[in-house]
């Protein structure tokens, strides 16, 4: 911890002539230290998060310290937070329990002095959204596409497979706006109605999805091998290339139904796109 936070942290307390404890034991379910124990109208415990990066494991066990302590003393409960990348989230637990989250003297000053705990944490949270958000955003993204550069995935298991490192709602907010961006599609949907998001085409297999995606990627794979291909292909030929290799009963009605629209034409026992005149 910087010996600075230290010092503003004391200064604070003189400033308002409040008495107090450095590294104070105090007894809840078990007796714990506390960096700074106040006394005021009511006694106050301070914890400081460690570090540039503290990691959350810090952040949630000097929350999970605090609330024993208010278990057993009508305490305030302060956690002070110095370049710290927290979440927004991680705020709004705090604040469901009561416990305030500041980053500055003001922010200090306010929580001692009585000001609304959702007031100083929504405070901080607007600093966060301002300072972290697009580092946070930036690193979604790249691991959204990661993800679904080699493998066609679901919202769903996109959240769960990047749910140690982004919250549920930054990988929702930030797949929607690759969408937007035109940098994923949602290619697909399997039969259960959930959309498949994908970079490519290939990474979906056919026989996983419904009916009715099932027929939009094999029309959309059909004309793009007819589109590849000097020469007619027949059947068999499309069946393997767009991956349902004997099944030609997935594939034999999409030709029929690009015929009739006038987008391919039967020469010999082959296929080829037609020519528009």
């Amino acid at each position: 911890m910087s010996l600075g936070v230290f010092l503003w942290i004391e200064e604070i307390l003189k400033e308002l002539n409040l008495s107090y404890r450095a590294k104070a034991k105090v007894k809840g379910s078990k007796s714990w230290e506390v960096d700074f124990l106040v006394q005021y109208l009511y006694p106050i415990a301070i914890e400081v998060l460690r570090g540039k990066r503290c990691s959350l494991d810090q952040f949630y066990h000097k929350l999970f310290k605090l609330l024993d302590l208010k278990r057993y003393i009508d305490l305030k409960p302060i956690i002070i937070c110095i370049d710290n990348k927290l979440l927004v989230e991680d705020l709004y637990v705090a604040l469901n329990y009561g416990v305030y989250v500041v980053f500055d003297k003001e922010g200090l000053r306010k929580a001692i002095e009585g000001a609304d705990v959702k007031e100083v944490n929504l405070q901080l949270s607007e600093k966060l959204f301002k300072k972290a958000s697009s580092e946070q955003v930036e690193a979604c993204r790249k691991a959204i596409i990661e993800r679904l550069s080699s493998k066609a995935l679901s919202k769903e298991e996109l959240i769960e497979q990047l749910s140690t490192s982004f919250h549920r709602k930054t990988v929702e907010t930030q797949l929607k706006a690759l969408v937007k961006r035109k940098v994923v599609k949602a290619i697909a949907r399997r039969a259960d109605g959930k959309a498949l998001y994908s970079l490519l085409h290939k990474h979906v297999h056919v026989y996983d999805v419904s009916k009715r995606s099932r027929r939009q990627m094999l029309r959309q794979a059909i004309l793009e091998a007819l589109k590849s291909s000097e020469k007619p292909l027949n059947v068999h030929v499309l069946a393997n290339m767009v991956g349902v290799g004997e099944h030609l009963y997935y594939i034999a009605p999409i030709l029929h139904k690009l015929r009739r629209e006038g987008l391919v034409d039967k020469v010999g026992d082959g296929w080829v796109l037609k020519e528009r005149s």
